[in-house]
């Protein structure tokens, strides 16, 4: 399985950017979807692209023949570089590893203007090397990535209708 989603904003593409690479933003943003111990290595400019580079626990209900791999909390890396445009959109390559999980979480993220609002679009796959089960341990994470992106979409709409 792989993950397509658009999430369309009622707001400009600049107030969202902004957003999306605001350390104190995102570190709510996990934590008020459920994330803990949220800890930034990396947010900031680095060069030509905005690099965000964070830890975290997530939650997860792994059933059991994949309990070797998962637990209930798992150990996140990921780092997500957005690069500017000079059509005005925004590109974001973000890599995802589990701590004790021989495989990755890759995705593509695009932010684009659409007049007075704007949308991204993300497209993710997950790999994960393990003999017999890799590939349905594999189509647990998308769905959690995916219950994720979901919440996530949910908080930061809900942020930009109180601001």
């Amino acid at each position: 399985m792989t993950i397509e989603a658009r999430y369309d904003y009622d707001a400009s593409f600049e107030t969202l950017y902004e957003m999306l690479t605001n350390e104190d933003f995102l570190r709510t943003k996990y934590e008020g979807i459920g994330s803990r111990n949220v800890a930034f290595q990396s947010c900031e400019q680095d060069g030509d692209v905005f690099r965000i580079e964070w830890t975290r626990e997530i939650r997860a209900s792994p059933p059991a023949f994949a309990r070797k791999f998962l637990s209930e909390w798992n150990q996140t890396e990921e780092i997500l570089e957005w690069t500017r445009e000079s059509d005005g959109q925004a590109y974001g390559e973000y890599l995802c590893k589990v701590s004790g999980v021989p495989g990755k979480l890759e995705g593509e993220f695009e932010l684009l203007a659409d007049g007075k609002t704007c949308f991204e679009e993300i497209i993710m796959k997950a790999s994960i090397g393990i003999p017999l089960v890799g590939g349905k341990i594999a189509s647990l994470v998308e769905a959690d990535a995916y219950t994720s992106l979901e919440a996530e979409f949910a908080f930061t709409r809900a942020h930009l209708a109180e601001g």
